[in-house]
């Protein structure tokens, strides 16, 4: 680092301008040496720490639950990072209609544009507004959702589900699929990867002796329920759209696990 070299504005407010060339660095090569399976994960990642630092957070959910919180791009199948971003605090600059999410997202997807990569994430990233810029970039998203801009909650919401495995749809702009899933609770998803669910068979009930959760075919999952002191096992309906999110979301925390 030249030591005459004056900062500019930008680099004035980087926590990490002293280091910054060594993680733009790490991650071109991160980026060069691996090209990932078609699915990809979004998430949040942490590098454990419990000394001081201004950048240190605390995830109470995390199985990390003190130390420097990466935003990581991960392949579903193995784990590689294939990019990751420190985070240092909230920054809405040159967010737009995004928002610090959204940007964060896309800075992420970087490089990978119209590679037809299937990217997932939770409902702390997953916006219509997102996967619209990322379709127009040939980039696809499937994910939770919250209640954001554009997200047909009311529609949705207003559809009655009354038992597990029912279904609620809407599609829009060709490719955009919004969808209510009853399981436990109400599970709200988006995708411009999947298309309209079919219509499902009731859930069947069975007597069984194990009592945990399993995966069915490719339409269906179980679920353990007791009814009249007994457990059994109920077989549900479940849209593609979920079954690929939980198959396919895990992989910042498969690279947690190597």
């Amino acid at each position: 680092m030249d030591p005459d070299h004056e900062k500019t504005e930008d680099e004035a407010r980087d926590v990490l301008y002293k280091i910054r060339n060594i993680t733009r660095t790490i991650n071109q090569k991160f980026f060069d040496l691996y090209n990932c399976h078609e699915s990809v994960s979004v998430d949040e990642g942490m590098v454990p720490f419990k000394g001081r630092l201004k950048i240190k957070v605390h995830m109470p959910d995390k199985p990390v639950k003190y130390g420097i919180k990466l935003f990581m791009l991960c392949d579903s199948s193995n784990g590689y990072c294939k990019k990751f971003d420190v985070y240092v605090g909230s920054d809405e600059r040159n967010a737009g209609n995004l928002g610090k999410t959204g940007k964060t997202v896309l800075n992420l997807l970087q490089g990978l544009e119209n590679s037809h990569h299937r990217v997932y994430m939770d409902n702390f990233y997953t916006s219509p507004i997102l996967f619209l810029a990322m379709k127009n970039i040939g980039l696809y998203g499937c994910g939770t959702v919250r209640n954001r801009k554009g997200f047909p909650m009311n529609e949705l919401k207003a559809v009655q589900t009354r038992q597990r495995g029912d279904i609620a749809w809407l599609s829009w702009n060709g490719s955009m699929l919004a969808l209510k899933w009853k399981d436990r609770k109400e599970i709200f998803a988006l995708s411009t990867i999947h298309s309209s669910p079919v219509p499902r068979p009731a859930p069947r009930v069975r007597d069984i002796e194990d009592s945990g959760d399993e995966e069915g075919d490719d339409a269906t999952v179980t679920r353990r329920v007791k009814e009249r002191g007994q457990w059994r096992q109920l077989t549900i309906s479940c849209p593609h759209l979920i079954k690929d999110y939980n198959k396919f979301m895990g992989g910042v925390d498969l690279h947690d696990q190597n």
